[in-house]
């Protein structure tokens, strides 16, 4: 009597081994990318505060920095002290960064408890622009619609030399 093939030994002993280093590459592959991309090395997106003087006014210079191969979305805001609420620096809308990039921005100062904030997110895809249009409701769940900021107090930035007049 002739054995089938499924039923032979070494056949079914490799197939088994086969699934299982299947799995042990599967598992080792998806841990690997987790820790890679749960923190990254530096942020992404930096600021850097220098104080500055135009014309006899104190003045905070922000130097943005992106490093992601996306664009990204920013506003840089305000907040006093006695005040408590965030107000836009520079109207209110949204400036664009492209990836890669740096950009200098001029604030000026209102009071030494002036605390600046940059909020960013990236660019929303056409794609994603037109679901969110279909399904508005989609768009309090979409992860990477949040925002993040960058904070930094006026009395806190030192006077650099590396921010000059322009």
């Amino acid at each position: 009597m002739i054995r089938n093939n499924k039923d032979n030994p070494k056949t079914r002993r490799f197939r088994i081994w086969s699934v299982c280093i299947v799995i042990v590459v599967v598992t080792v592959s998806i841990v690997f990318v987790a820790r890679v991309a749960g923190r990254p090395s530096e942020p992404f997106v930096s600021a850097s505060f220098g104080r500055i003087n135009i014309a006899g006014s104190p003045a905070i210079s922000i130097e943005l920095s992106n490093r992601m191969p996306f664009n990204l979305n920013y506003m840089i805001v305000s907040e006093l002290p006695h005040r408590g609420s965030r107000i836009p620096v520079m109207g209110n809308n949204f400036n664009s960064l492209t990836a890669h990039k740096q950009k200098r921005q001029l604030c000026s100062v209102a009071s030494e408890g002036e605390k600046f904030f940059v909020v960013y997110a990236r660019e929303l895809k056409p794609i994603e622009k037109s679901v969110f249009k279909t399904f508005p409701w989609l768009g309090r769940h979409y992860p990477f619609r949040s925002s993040f900021n960058i904070s930094q107090s006026v009395s806190n930035v030192q006077a650099s030399s590396q921010f000059k007049e322009q």
